[in-house]
């Protein structure tokens, strides 16, 4: 929290020599090129706090599960929720680091908020259907390429970034493929853990399923046999009435089957990947449009933490209604474990230092330079813990796979970072 409370600082001073500069603009022509020089130090201010968000950014959210790995999760609904605690009190923090000490809240910062928390509850069912591997290909492929895109085409009416360099435009979209193609090299990472857990999960596929769904007709046989004994005694109707029943049963022991077939699942768990990578590339539009608004119709210009609040209100309602649904669900009897319970809040202060820097990052750096550093950052230090401290990745073959998709994500961060001051 000290690292924000020095970007706070900083972007408050920013703010006000910007206002002083636009006064002095507009009554003394005298002082033209003195304020062009306040000009140029204040982006070149706001630059270097854009890169200090980027970095706080990656480190926090390459860390955040870290604290967490040693303990039970439980079926992740409570824990998001635990995790939405943490992020809550960053947010009341960062209440008193707002510009001029003055409590802000923006409604639109609700939407983002909820829009990220419905991205992050499917991360479970995803990793159930189609496992870590592809999910996190998946998700933070459309993460990565919608954020880039958002910023670059100018969607949902935020305003096109555009790179006046040919050369700066070169090394930002080079950049962008280099990170993609360090996601596609760590989908063929296979940690010896995981592939206990496939074997161990290769008995329960499609002849388990088969055996299963001849059971569950067999037993459905029996049920009907006394119901046609008794249909003999019943009149007309009743015959119709009954094998109405038994076309409605039949009907749904079908759909039972589709859902359960591995085809059906893997489709099921690539849609929600991409919708799940496509939420959480869209979820800071609301900042952006907001930052549009303070500045062209207020003539301000806002620091990014000011929208932290509201942001973290909007995860922190959605987790908990959603939490309320689950307790009614499971008979006020919640997965949650004692243990769990502090590393669970510590990982989503964590989170919420980081998300803090990616507000900085995506507000003076842009969706084309900020956003995907920070997409493509945090890999590099979250295989750090899981190579040298953990050491869950091990084998040559992985080990060699792992070394190639950390130098494209490294060149892909240091691509995009020069493209800004190319």
């Amino acid at each position: 929290m000290i690292l924000c409370v020095i970007l706070s600082g900083v972007t408050s001073a920013t703010t006000s020599n910007s206002n002083n500069n636009k006064i002095s603009e507009s009554t003394l022509i005298t002082t033209t090129a003195t304020s062009s020089d306040n000009d140029s130090s204040s982006t070149t201010t706001t630059t270097i706090l854009g890169y200090v968000g980027s970095l706080i950014a990656i480190l926090f959210y390459g860390s955040n599960y870290v604290v967490t790995k040693k303990y039970p999760t439980g079926d992740g609904v409570a824990f998001s929720w635990l995790m939405s605690n943490g992020i809550f009190f960053v947010g009341f923090i960062s209440l008193a680091l707002t510009t001029d000490n003055k409590l802000i809240f923006v409604p639109t910062g609700l939407l983002s908020g909820s829009i990220w928390a419905t991205g992050n509850l499917l991360v479970i069912p995803i990793i159930k259907c189609v496992g870590l591997g592809l999910g996190f290909l998946l998700w933070s492929g459309a993460n990565l390429i919608g954020g880039y895109c958002v910023g670059k085409l100018g969607l949902f009416g935020v305003e096109k970034e555009v790179i006046d360099s040919l050369g700066g435009n070169i090394m930002n979209i080079f950049g962008l493929v280099c990170g993609i193609i360090s996601l596609l090299l760590f989908f063929f990472i296979k940690p010896p853990q995981e592939k206990k857990k496939n074997d161990d999960e290769t008995p329960q596929t499609e002849e388990n399923t088969t055996e299963a769904a001849t059971e569950g007709t067999s037993l459905l046989n029996n049920e009907n046999e006394p119901q046609q004994n008794l249909n003999d005694e019943k009149s007309i109707n009743d015959d119709i009435v009954v094998q109405d029943v038994s076309k409605f049963k039949a009907f749904m022991n079908k759909l039972k089957k589709i859902s359960q077939h591995p085809a059906f699942v893997r489709l099921l768990g690539i849609g929600m990947a991409i919708t799940a990578g496509c939420l959480y590339a869209v979820n800071l539009t609301p900042f952006k449009l907001w930052v549009q608004h303070e500045i062209y119709i207020h003539n301000k210009s806002p620091g990014p933490i000011d929208f932290a609040f509201s942001h973290f209100s909007g995860i922190y309602l959605l987790n908990s209604a959603v939490f309320l649904i689950y307790i009614l669900i499971k008979k006020n009897q919640p997965e949650i474990y004692p243990n769990m319970i502090m590393s669970s809040i510590i990982s989503g202060a964590m989170w919420g230092i980081a998300t803090i820097g990616l507000l900085y990052s995506s507000s003076y750096l842009g969706f084309t330079v900020g956003y995907p550093l920070v997409a493509i950052g945090p890999s590099l230090v979250s295989t750090f813990w899981n190579v040298c401290v953990f050491r869950e990745i091990t084998g040559v073959r992985n080990l060699i796979i792992l070394s190639c998709s950390l130098l494209f994500a490294l060149i892909g961060v240091i691509l995009l970072a020069v493209s800004k001051i190319i």
